[in-house]
């Protein structure tokens, strides 16, 4: 099967990342209440797999690398005590994520996480948050 363990994602996270933020995955039962009220928080969030060949290279067995990508929710509310600059506040974070993902080597992958993409997203909202996207490669064989 061509899928990471979103738990392994949540638990490197969890050790890294200071207590008091929520780390979790959008496979949690509490995801849908969790997700609009508890902040500072980092999601894990789905994947996606693409392949890099086409497989055919050996002889009656199926047998493909797969780029694949596990996108990371980072949110932090625009107004909290004590905070000026959610800027300031949510870059932090993104860069704590980066120190624990970037060059960790999830189980069953074969290479360590690099970063794919980063974007902002909505600023109309009560909350700052950056999607991450990871990368790392897998074989999946028939």
């Amino acid at each position: 099967m061509i899928r990471l363990a979103l738990s392994d994602f949540v638990a490197k996270l969890s050790a890294e990342l200071d207590p008091g933020i929520r780390v979790g995955s959008v496979t949690e039962r509490s995801y849908m209440q969790d997700a609009g009220r508890v902040w500072p928080a980092v999601w894990v969030g789905g994947q996606r797999a693409d392949a890099t060949d086409d497989g055919s290279r050996y002889t009656g067995v199926i047998r493909q690398r797969v780029r694949v990508l596990i996108a990371v929710r980072v949110v932090v509310p625009r107004a909290s005590p004590g905070v000026i600059d959610a800027e300031t506040e949510l870059a932090e974070l993104v860069a704590d994520v980066n120190a624990a993902l970037l060059g960790w080597t999830p189980p069953s992958a074969q290479l360590p996480l690099t970063l794919s993409t980063a974007a902002d997203e909505l600023t109309a909202e009560s909350v700052c948050s950056t999607l991450l996207q990871y990368q790392t490669q897998m074989t999946w064989q028939t």
